[in-house]
């Protein structure tokens, strides 16, 4: 509450979105108390919930705004003091029973995981280069991107070996996948000019340390230098999602899927699409966005939120317009929604992708669903 100001009693909805709630060591009103909520709680995940959680803390913002005024402007305030109380313990009580508790998880679950996250959580710390490689080509030094390199043969070198993950590189291979069919003296004397423009541009955007090692006929990213990857970061929700899966903590695993979906701006390194070094890592990448939105699409379903569960499954087609699983969803949420227009039009639209996709007619699933959504 530091933005109120003592004495100056304004409307509790002008004040709302400039507060945040009154830490419990702080000073209390007499008769009221004001409610610590909980530091971490599963219901942020939870998003059948999450509106709930939301209003009631508002509440308890605008409890926290009348006790602040309450204390500053009414000389006698016993009255309102108990309406307090009794507003404060219902509050508490309603904070209490949206807390979910964790699931018990078996023993190799939970070291899964807690490995999984240690390891997250050492990777995620600010790092001293950041690439991003699920959206635009841009490389970051303490923040400040490198916008002009000298060469982009160098910055195809730095891409196949981030994606090397740390594993030495064979200089022959380097060559084949970024100068195929070139001579083999060239090749290399293309390779070792590349390789130093990536120095040089890389020491031009503030970078003081080794970047690139060459040594038994390899070539491999610094070993010890702090590197983060959108995508090596996208891989490691993925994997603490299904950890937690596994462990049959939904709600968690809801969260890392979201995140991954967060990451996941295009598919990688879109600018080189018709690179064919590439498709195994981009086809990786992409199931696990597959596999992200299908369980998120599958949980929304089952919350009874269509319009979250129809913008999940948007994204879904857009990457595997041929998905009738998807479609299928989609007109079940319009439906819904009381959008049998939309319903149809999605009808005509799976049609119309299986046809032109893979030459075939819908699936009698689908056909079914159709004609019981029309009829109803």
């Amino acid at each position: 509450m530091g933005d109120i100001r003592m004495g100056k009693q304004r409307p509790l909805l002008d004040t709302l979105e400039r507060t945040t709630v009154i830490p419990a060591t702080a000073i209390e009103p007499a008769g009221a108390r004001v409610i610590e909520l909980p530091r971490r709680t599963s219901i942020l995940h939870d998003v059948s919930r999450a509106r709930r959680f939301q209003d009631t803390l508002t509440l308890a913002r605008e409890l926290s705004d009348v006790c602040r005024i309450l204390i500053d402007k009414l000389d006698d305030h016993a009255e309102l003091s108990s309406r307090l109380d009794v507003a404060s313990a219902r509050l508490e009580t309603e904070l209490r029973s949206q807390a979910i508790p964790e699931p018990t998880m078996e023993a190799g679950a939970t070291a899964e995981i807690t490995a999984i996250r240690r390891d997250c959580t050492r990777k995620s710390d600010m790092p001293r280069v950041s690439v991003f490689l699920l959206r635009p080509f841009e490389v970051a030094i303490d923040g400040m991107p490198i916008d002009k390199w000298i060469s982009q043969k160098a910055k195809t070198v730095l891409k196949v070996l981030l994606l090397a993950c740390g594993r030495a590189v064979p200089k022959d291979e380097l060559i084949e996948l970024i100068w195929p069919d070139i001579d083999p003296k060239a090749g290399k004397n293309n390779l070792n000019v590349a390789i130093c423009h990536l120095r040089r541009t890389l020491a031009q955007g503030g970078m003081t340390r080794p970047v690139v090692t060459v040594q038994n006929n390899t070539c491999q990213l610094e070993r010890g230098l702090e590197i983060w990857t959108d995508a090596a970061a996208f891989e490691e929700h993925a994997r603490c999602a299904h950890a937690h899966v596994r462990a049959k903590q939904p709600l968690l695993a809801v969260a890392e899927f979201s995140e991954c979906i967060a990451l996941y701006q295009n598919e990688l390194l879109a600018e080189d699409r018709y690179e064919s070094w590439l498709a195994p890592y981009r086809q990786t990448l992409r199931d696990q966005y597959v596999e992200a939105l299908d369980y998120l699409a599958r949980r929304h379903l089952e919350a009874g939120d269509h319009l979250a569960c129809s913008t999940i499954c948007q994204k879904l087609l857009g990457v595997d317009i041929c998905n009738e699983a998807a479609h299928r969803t989609l007109m079940r949420c319009y439906a819904t929604l009381g959008q049998p227009n939309l319903m149809q039009r999605q009808y005509r639209s799976c049609v119309s992708a299986l046809c032109s996709e893979l030459g075939v007619a819908p699936g009698s699933e689908t056909t079914a669903l159709y004609r019981s959504l029309a009829r109803a």
